[in-house]
C-alpha cells in the first residue's frame, strides 16, 4: 500500500521531465512531414500588418480571462485588485509552457490566492476551476453559434459531427450552469449528502459554498461569461489574422470557417497533455486545413505563427517572475498545505464532525 503513493510520484517526476521532449518531437516530426510546405514559406510575402493585428488581438482575450478571474475572485469576497489579478494572470500564462508536471498556469494562479488567505483555501482554489469551466463553456458555445453559420466546410460529415458536438454539449453544459445558479438546488438533499463523503467531503462542502455565493451573485457569473464569449472570439481571430500574415487569402479557409473549427483544435491543445498543448494544437489545425481542401503544412504554419504570438505573451510574464521568484516559492509551499488545512471557515457553512453543512446566507459584498 506505501509503495503505490510513491510509484506515482515518481511517475510524475518521469512525466514531468519527457513533457518538453515529447512536444517538441511532436513538433519536430509536423516540421518534417510538411518540410515542402516550410521550405516554400521563404517564398512568400510576410504580412507584418496582419500579424500584428494577431497579436493585438491575442494579447487583449488574454487581458480579458484575467479580468474574469478577477470578477470570480471579487465575487468571494476576498481581498484581491486587478493589478495582482493581471501579474499572477502573466505568472499563469508564462507556467503554462515552462512548469513541471502537473503544475500549469492554474495551479499558479490558485497558489498565489491561497498564499494570500489564512482561510477558505478551498474556495480561493476553486475561483480558478470556476474560471477554467467558464473559458470552456464559453469557447463551445461561440462553436454552437458559428455551427449554424453555412459555410462549405460544414457541409463535411467529418466537421458536421464537430458541430453537432458543440451544440449538443453547450446545451448541456449551459443548462448545467443555470442548475447551479439555483440556491434551492445548491442546499440540495443530494449535494449535502455528498459533503458526508469520507475524505473528500470537506473540500466538496467548500466547493459548494463557493457555489452558494455564486449563486446568489448569478450577474458576476454572466459577466464572466459573455466576457469569455467575447474573449474567445477575439482569440479565433488571432487565428485567422495569423493565417493571413503568411498566406494568401485563396490558401487559408475563410473567416467562418476558422471560426467553427478553431473551437475543436482549441481544446486539443487544452486536453492534450502538454506544455500549451503545443504540437496537439498545430496538428489539429493542420487537420481542419485538409478538410477543407487546403495544404495541412499550411494548417501547422498558422498555428506556428500563433505560438510565436503566444511566447512573446509569455515573456511578459518571465519578466514578472523574474521579480517575484521567492514570492512564487512560497506561494508553492503555502498551496501544497491546502490539502491538510482543516482552519478553513466559510460564512455560509457549519462545521459538524469533520464535514461541512451548507446553512447560512452569504454576506453581502463591501463597497
Amino acid at each position: 500500500m506505501s509503495e503505490s503513493p510513491s510509484l506515482g510520484r515518481r511517475l510524475s517526476t518521469v512525466w514531468s521531465w519527457l513533457r518538453w521532449p515529447l512536444a517538441l518531437g511532436l513538433l519536430g516530426f509536423l516540421f518534417w512531414m510538411h518540410r515542402a510546405d516550410f521550405a516554400r514559406l521563404q517564398e512568400r510575402s510576410i504580412h507584418t500588418g496582419w500579424l500584428a493585428v494577431g497579436a493585438v488581438l491575442c494579447l487583449v482575450a488574454t487581458l480579458l480571462t484575467f479580468i474574469r478571474w478577477y470578477l470570480l475572485v471579487w465575487a468571494q469576497g476576498f481581498e484581491f485588485s486587478m493589478r495582482d489579478a493581471v501579474r499572477i494572470g502573466f505568472l499563469g500564462y508564462l507556467f503554462n509552457y515552462i512548469a513541471p508536471g502537473a503544475v500549469g498556469g492554474d495551479f499558479i494562479k490558485g497558489a498565489f490566492l491561497v498564499k494570500e488567505q489564512s482561510s477558505r483555501r478551498l474556495v480561493a482554489l476553486g475561483t480558478v476551476v470556476v474560471d477554467r469551466l467558464a473559458g470552456l463553456l464559453a469557447l463551445l458555445i461561440v462553436g454552437a453559434f458559428v455551427s449554424f453559420v453555412p459555410t462549405t466546410m460544414g457541409d463535411g460529415p467529418e466537421m458536421r459531427a464537430f458541430l453537432s458536438t458543440y451544440r449538443i454539449v453547450a446545451a448541456g453544459g449551459t443548462a448545467g450552469l443555470a442548475l447551479l445558479m439555483l440556491p434551492a438546488f445548491v442546499r440540495s438533499r443530494f449535494l449535502q449528502a455528498m459533503t458526508r463523503i469520507p475524505k473528500v467531503g470537506r473540500i466538496l462542502g467548500e466547493l459548494i459554498n463557493a457555489l452558494l455565493l455564486y449563486s446568489h451573485r448569478w450577474r458576476v457569473v454572466v459577466a464572466v461569461l459573455v466576457m469569455s464569449i467575447f474573449g474567445h472570439i477575439l482569440m479565433l481571430g488571432c487565428f485567422y489574422a495569423c493565417a493571413l500574415g503568411i498566406h494568401r487569402p485563396d490558401q487559408v479557409p475563410g473567416f467562418w470557417e476558422h471560426q467553427q473549427f478553431m473551437p475543436a483544435a482549441e481544446l486539443a491543445g487544452v486536453f492534450f497533455p502538454l506544455p500549451a498543448g503545443m504540437g496537439a494544437l498545430e496538428g489539429a489545425i493542420g487537420y481542419f486545413y485538409k478538410l477543407d481542401g487546403k495544404s495541412s503544412g499550411d494548417g501547422v504554419l498558422t498555428g506556428v505563427a500563433y505560438r510565436v504570438i503566444s511566447l512573446l505573451i509569455a515573456a511578459i510574464g518571465a519578466v514578472f517572475y523574474a521579480s517575484l521568484r521567492r514570492e512564487i516559492q512560497s506561494a508553492l509551499a503555502a498551496e501544497s498545505k491546502v490539502p491538510n488545512d482543516d482552519s478553513t471557515s466559510d460564512e455560509g457553512s457549519i462545521h459538524q464532525d469533520g464535514r461541512t453543512v451548507v446553512l447560512a446566507e452569504p454576506e453581502p459584498l463591501a463597497k
